[in-house]
């Protein structure tokens, strides 16, 4: 096995929370799918967001600078897909949710179990990827979170529920 693909297949083995990206505003919105999210930093609150040059969604999140983090739930897999579909328009990829909007304008899930609403800060080269800085504006929690969660392992979305409370 070459070295790309054992590492592709090892990746697999690392489980990451799924969250979708939006930009741009409720009426000219583009938005992915994306694993590769962590925190930067709570002073100021900071995330590292890391998207694919090829996504459609990538030349919209540099040119509005502005995002939103939705971090999925288990009941939000349709979703996850939709925005991962790279043949849907946004039209298409948004439909059948309910979206808002906070600070920075950028679309916001209802029902996700948090959002990240993100000035764009900084936009490092990633290789095959631009690793994007947000500042974040205002963070979202909903209010009464169920304990699922949604994963990407082993190639496919699974459900995380805590089951020791």
């Amino acid at each position: 096995m070459q070295e790309r693909e054992a590492f592709i297949s090892g990746m697999a083995a690392l489980a990451g929370g799924v969250n979708v990206i939006t930009t741009g505003g409720l009426e000219n919105s583009a938005g992915l799918t994306a694993t590769a999210v962590c925190s930067l930093s709570a002073d100021p609150p900071s995330l590292i967001v890391c998207v694919n040059k090829e996504a459609s969604a990538h030349e919209m999140l540099l040119a509005e600078r502005r995002f939103a983090v939705n971090v999925l739930t288990g009941d939000h897999r349709s979703l996850a897909l939709q925005f991962a579909k790279t043949s849907l328009s946004a039209k298409e990829r948004f439909g059948g949710a309910s979206w808002t909007t906070l600070a920075t304008g950028a679309p916001v899930l209802s029902g996700a179990a948090a959002v990240f609403d993100c000035v764009l800060d900084r936009v490092y080269d990633g290789y095959s990827h631009s690793i994007l800085i947000g500042l974040v504006q205002r963070t979202l929690i909903q209010d009464d979170p169920d304990g699922s969660g949604l994963v990407w392992h082993g190639r496919r979305f699974r459900g995380l529920v805590d089951l020791i409370r």
